[in-house]
């Protein structure tokens, strides 16, 4: 499924509500309400790639993850959050929406998540938090069971691929992942995956 065609459904909102519930269903994850809220905010939001790139109204992307961790926690309150919030989001993002792109990266995926986890950590901890409480439930939450949110965000994007009828792009990302769960999509769709013990390639046949 195209960008323009998830941009075109009247209510955003209940379009990847629907996807985040089945996807958590599928996935056996146990996630209170709020941060199932909090998810499908953050995939509506991130439809637009200058979210990912931009925070504060400056390109991020290419400042190092640990860096810009840093700099938020000698940052002013204000600042401090919202620095803290897009490290968090933008690393659950892309390990659940683009994790093969991470393949070809010399930064591996037990960085990224340490890094998303210890942000929402840290922003569960601000008593600035716009929610006004000392201990934000949903950030402790998603830094606690950080890899059932990455797993629920792939999930749904393995869910738009299969209505799209992409089935080679859900092959193409097999081969870059060796995910399980896509594997097993596959093999409901009909197809039937070969891979060498020592080798990460298929056969689609």
């Amino acid at each position: 499924m195209s960008d323009d065609s998830i941009l075109a459904t009247e209510n955003l909102f209940h379009f990847f509500y629907e996807r985040v519930t089945d996807a958590r269903e599928l996935c056996g994850a146990d996630l209170a309400q709020e941060t199932e809220y909090y998810l499908v905010n953050l995939l509506s939001e991130f439809l637009s790639t200058v979210r990912l790139l931009e925070s504060g109204g400056r390109r991020v992307d290419e400042v190092p993850l640990a860096i810009r961790l840093m700099g938020a926690q000698l940052s002013a309150p204000a600042e401090r959050y919202r620095e803290l919030k897009h490290l968090g989001d933008t690393t659950l993002y892309v390990l659940g929406w683009f994790a093969e792109s991470l393949r070809r990266s010399t930064v591996d995926r037990s960085y990224y998540a340490g890094v998303g986890e210890t942000a929402y950590h840290r922003l569960a901890e601000l008593p600035q938090a716009p929610r006004g409480s000392f201990e934000d439930p949903v950030f402790v939450e998603l830094a606690e069971k950080f890899h059932d949110a990455v797993e629920i965000i792939a999930e749904v994007r393995d869910q738009a691929l299969l209505s799209s009828g992409d089935v080679l792009a859900l092959y193409e990302q097999w081969l870059l992942s060796g995910s399980q769960r896509i594997a097993d999509r596959l093999r409901e769709m009909g197809v039937v995956l070969e891979r060498a013990p020592s080798a990460s390639k298929g056969h689609l046949h």
